[in-house]
């Protein structure tokens, strides 16, 4: 834990305040060591009084659990793990959630396994909280590559960092680098994510669309920073369209079940517009760069469509 003056235009955090860090894990053994590492080397944290939760999603292997048994002795914060029977990633977020109500944190901050946060990462989203008083507050993941990334995949758009502007913002998508205010949890009666979307990912999407309507207050820290490893089997044309249509078919599934019947018909029509304009784009797939872009524009829209019939995709707690 350094005692170093933090960086310029980022405050010391706040003396007392208790966070419990919260990080879903799969069948991730090494990428959770070096999360875990990493956490260990957190800086302007004095005063915190912080917690390390894992969920292991895995009851058979129950990876997770030893590798937490094995780096609790370095790290400078008590690091527990709980088996999370129930497959899917909604189930182990849920039991993160748990963990901080029964603990009664202040916070709760979630990782992904397959993560790296920098030094400055929590005190960076406990100052912007302090700063705009949000609810919730998001940080920036920055993908690393197993090796070069193709033109053609990274033209697609898939896997780029898209830069925010630092303060308030309408809303956040993904939890895999979020602090969340547990009064704010509390005072709408600890909601859940959806189990419906265990399996197919989108839980934190829709679990931010939901509480948006319910008047949770978002926020953006740029300098929350993470690194997440990106394999090479997440680094092809196969991956960037199976993830496309994930996509299409995850934000119709979203407004299925909360019945927002107008955003349906809007994801919907240009679902439809994009399949029976396809000939006129056709001619692009002769561009190599810019063939991969277009498949996946059609992916996502078919992805709504298929969503409509009542097909997912499975992607998470599987092998």
């Amino acid at each position: 834990m350094s005692a170093a003056a933090p960086p310029s235009g980022r405050e010391p955090a706040a003396a007392t305040c208790t966070v419990l860090i919260g990080i879903p894990s799969f069948r991730r053994p090494e990428g959770l060591r070096t999360l875990l590492r990493s956490l260990a080397k957190l800086e302007d944290v004095e005063g915190l009084a912080i917690e390390i939760f894992v969920a292991d999603n895995d009851p058979r292997g129950r990876e997770a659990a030893a590798v937490c048994d094995e780096e609790a002795p370095d790290l400078a914060w008590p690091v527990r793990s709980g088996i999370v029977a129930q497959p899917g990633i909604s189930a182990a977020r849920n039991r993160i959630i748990a963990e901080a109500r029964s603990r009664s944190a202040e916070f709760v901050a979630m990782l992904d396994d397959d993560e790296i946060a920098q030094p400055g990462w929590l005190c960076a989203l406990l100052a912007m909280q302090r700063r705009t008083s949000a609810d919730a507050v998001g940080g920036l993941v920055r993908y690393e590559f197993a090796s070069a990334l193709p033109p053609s995949i990274a033209a697609s758009g898939y896997l780029k960092t898209v830069p925010r502007p630092a303060g308030e913002v309408p809303i956040l998508t993904a939890a895999n680098n979020v602090l969340i205010s547990c009064k704010s949890l509390q005072a709408l009666d600890w909601p859940e994510f959806d189990h419906r979307f265990g399996a197919s990912g989108g839980e934190d999407t829709e679990y931010f669309a939901r509480l948006r309507r319910k008047r949770f207050r978002f926020a953006w820290a740029p300098d929350a920073l993470t690194i997440e490893h990106v394999p090479l089997d997440r680094m092809n044309e196969r991956a960037v369209l199976a993830r496309a249509f994930r996509t299409g078919n995850n934000e119709v599934r979203i407004y299925l079940v909360n019945g927002w019947t107008g955003a349906i018909g809007v994801a919907i029509a240009k679902g439809a517009a994009l399949i029976l304009t396809a000939p006129l784009f056709a001619p692009i797939l002769l561009i190599r760069s810019r063939r991969l872009w277009l498949l996946a524009k059609w992916a996502s829209a078919v992805g709504r469509i298929a969503a409509l019939l009542g097909r997912r995709t499975s992607y998470y707690g599987t092998s």
